[in-house]
């Protein structure tokens, strides 16, 4: 897309595999949290919060260019031009990625990803320092590419967290 076109960028919301459904390499893969920018040309404009059908664009997360389910599969997020960055506010703020340290349970904690207990005396888990939502280990760097943190932006802990502090 030209640097002179202005954008319109949409966040998946549901992922969608394009093998699962026999679909063609000119479809292309979402992940929730996944950025993707539409040229404004290629959709109808009066829907661009609510679109429908396909959209031909670009996943920015995955470096990636092709066809994309609408409907509930993305949501709008924002409109960009090049020479101010975006127009208006974005409806939701910048994706902070989470700060996870080495952490052991004495009481047991669900993990974010798998949902499945983490807690023992070795180094079974992994625990935000900034939002406090823990995690195996193993689950860790899977976590990175698929979710964002919920700490505020001047990077405080939320006291709500609970008590579990990590391993120093």
């Amino acid at each position: 897309m030209a640097s002179d076109v202005k954008v319109y960028r949409f966040e998946c919301v549901n992922p969608y595999h394009p093998e699962d459904y026999g679909h063609g390499k000119s479809y292309i893969l979402m992940e929730p949290g996944d950025t993707l920018e539409v040229d404004p040309s290629s959709m109808d404009i009066a829907n661009r919060e609510n679109p429908k059908g396909w959209l031909k664009g670009r996943n920015v997360s995955r470096n990636s260019e092709g066809l994309f389910p609408a409907g509930p599969y993305v949501h709008f997020v924002q409109k960009d031009f090049n020479d101010s960055g975006y127009e208006g506010t974005p409806h939701r703020p910048p994706r902070i990625p989470h700060r996870f340290v080495d952490s052991y349970r004495v009481r047991p904690h669900l993990c974010m990803h798998c949902n499945d207990y983490v807690w023992g005396k070795s180094n079974q888990g992994k625990i935000c320092e900034a939002c406090g939502k823990s995690c195996h280990a193993a689950c860790a760097p899977l976590i990175a590419s698929t979710t964002h943190c919920s700490r505020s932006r001047n990077g405080r802990l939320d006291n709500s967290a609970g008590t579990d502090l990590p391993v120093q």
